[in-house]
């Protein structure tokens, strides 16, 4: 089977969403109020940290994962498609929208660092009509094949669909650290790393232990990051960052 037969199937990833709409600002609401209310609990608890913890924070993400919805997506010769599922994993009514080619705006194809998980690789597509698709990988699944094939076949039909049909190519946006204001916020943070270094080093008296801890495990790699990111060799969008 040649290279365009293959992509006249649908190449599907399936992944667990955070709503939009009154949905999507509840729980980041519900997020936040559990968050603080963990912090107060710790607080209060003391001697028994553990189990406040976990009494403020497994109902959270009991009720968080509720919430949370199971979206299918798909890319294919036609376009591309975003489901919404049922715990059945069946079509949530109304929750069906497709696109043609024609329809769609611009694609990315990134990663960016998730708290807690490292790197993630994510998709973001645009419409003409200005909705936005946009998710990524799961945390617990590093380098998800799944994610992977969608990538690569959303890479390549966006250059042989639209030929195909006749209209336009939609446009690859750059990412964020391909940006001009990428590029003078890494010089920015690289001279006032280097100044806070060398006062750390000129005037110890005045840096504790816990800003030497913030300079060599906060500021320095992630001003590191920054820099590999923006002036790096680009890599491919399938690949790790």
């Amino acid at each position: 089977m040649s290279e365009r037969e293959q992509l006249q199937l649908e190449t599907v990833f399936r992944v667990r969403i955070l709503p939009g709409g009154r949905k999507g600002r509840f729980l980041l609401i519900l997020w936040l109020a559990g968050m603080g209310g963990m912090l107060v609990g710790l607080l209060l608890t003391f001697g028994n940290a553990i189990g406040g913890a976990a009494g403020l924070a497994l109902p959270m993400l009991w009720i968080a994962f509720k919430l949370t919805k199971r979206a299918e997506y798909g890319v294919s010769a036609d376009g591309v498609r975003e489901t919404i599922l049922d715990p059945q994993g069946k079509a949530v009514g109304g929750r069906d929208k497709r696109f043609r080619w024609d329809q769609v705006e611009s694609w990315l194809i990134d990663s960016d660092l998730v708290r807690g998980a490292g790197d993630r690789r994510f998709i973001e597509l645009r419409m003409n009509d200005g909705y936005r698709m946009r998710f990524r990988e799961a945390n617990d699944k590093p380098m998800d094949p799944e994610f992977t094939a969608f990538a690569a076949a959303l890479e390549s039909l966006v250059s042989i669909a639209p030929e195909s049909t006749q209209t336009s190519t939609p446009a690859r946006r750059l990412s964020f650290y391909e940006r001009p204001a990428a590029k003078f916020l890494t010089v920015l943070f690289m001279v006032l790393t280097v100044g806070i270094l060398l006062a750390a080093m000129l005037i110890p008296q005045y840096f504790g232990e816990a800003a030497w801890f913030r300079l060599l495990v906060i500021i320095i790699p992630g001003t590191i990051y920054m820099f590999v990111r923006t002036f790096g060799r680009r890599r491919s969008s399938l690949d790790r960052r």
